[in-house]
C-alpha cells in the first residue's frame, strides 16, 4: 500500500490532491491542515485517509508531527502548504512579509522534511516533491513582480536541488503546479493588479483548474523523472533554476 504525506491540504490543489489519490484502495493518505474545512472531513471519511493537524509555521506543531503518524515507512511526501500574500515590487516590499514568506514557503518545508524524513528512509522508493512555481526560477522572465513570494521560492527550489544531491537515494523534484485558479489565488490576483486589466486577463487566461492541477502532479510522481529537477507538471519539461 503505498502511503502519501500532504502538506495543506484543507482547499485547492491540497485537497484535490487527497480526493484524486485517495480513490484508489490501495494508496493510504496522510492528510495535513492547519484550519479544516468540511470538504476535507467529508473525504476522511474513506478508510485510506488520516488528517493531520499541522502548522507549518510553528516549529513545535512540525515537532508534534511524528505523534499523529504510524511508524511505518512513508512513501511519498508532497510539500504543498504556502503562501503568496504580496506580489509587491521587491523595493516596496514591507519586512513582515519577507519573513512570513520565507518562514511558509521555505523553511516550513524543510522542517517538515526533517522530521518525517527517517520514515521516508524506509521506503523501498522515497520520493519528495515540493511545490514551488515558475515565479521562483531566477533565469526565467514574468511579466509581474513577485517579491517576496518569489524570492522564496526560488531558495526552496535550492533546498531541494541540494537535498537531492545530499540525498541521491531520495528523489527529490521541485515542481511548477501551473497557475491555479485556487480561490485564495484568484483573489491575491484581483487584490495585486487591481486597475492592471491586462495583466489580470493574461494571467486568467492561463489558470488551470485544482483537479488538472492536481492530476498532473500524481501523473509526474507515477513517471521515471530523475531526482534534482524543477519541472512544469504539464508537460513535464524543466525549468531554469
Amino acid at each position: 500500500m503505498p502511503s502519501y504525506f500532504i502538506t495543506g491540504t484543507s482547499s485547492g490543489i491540497g485537497l484535490e490532491l487527497v480526493n484524486q489519490l485517495s480513490k484508489d484502495p490501495a494508496n493510504r493518505v496522510f492528510a495535513s491542515y492547519r484550519r479544516s474545512t468540511p470538504e476535507l472531513e467529508e473525504l476522511a471519511r474513506a478508510p485510506n485517509v488520516k488528517t493531520v493537524l499541522l502548522d507549518v509555521d510553528d516549529q513545535s506543531s512540525i515537532e508534534n508531527l511524528t505523534s499523529q503518524l504510524p511508524d511505518a515507512p512513508l512513501d511519498v511526501l508532497i510539500l504543498n502548504a504556502g503562501i503568496a500574500k504580496t506580489f509587491d515590487p521587491v523595493a516596496a516590499t514591507a519586512r513582515d512579509m519577507w519573513l512570513d514568506h520565507f518562514v511558509t514557503n521555505t523553511v516550513g518545508p524543510i522542517m517538515v522534511f526533517q522530521q518525517l524524513q527517517h520514515l521516508l528512509e524506509r521506503s523501498s522508493s522515497p520520493q519528495v516533491y515540493f511545490v514551488s512555481t515558475m515565479g521562483g526560477s531566477i533565469q526565467s522572465h514574468l511579466p509581474f513582480p513577485s517579491g517576496a513570494y518569489g524570492a522564496s521560492k526560488a531558495a526552496l527550489n535550492f533546498i531541494a536541488r541540494k537535498l537531492s544531491e545530499e540525498l541521491p537515494h531520495i528523489k527529490v523534484v521541485s515542481v511548477h503546479p501551473g497557475m491555479v485558479a485556487t480561490e485564495k489565488a484568484l483573489e491575491t490576483v484581483g487584490r495585486a493588479f487591481a486597475g492592471n486589466e491586462a495583466v489580470k486577463a493574461k494571467l486568467m487566461a492561463i489558470c488551470i483548474s485544482p483537479e488538472q492541477s492536481a492530476a498532473n502532479i500524481i501523473a509526474a510522481i507515477h513517471s521515471p523523472i530523475r531526482s534534482g529537477r524543477f519541472i512544469r507538471v504539464d508537460d513535464q519539461s524543466d525549468i531554469p533554476f
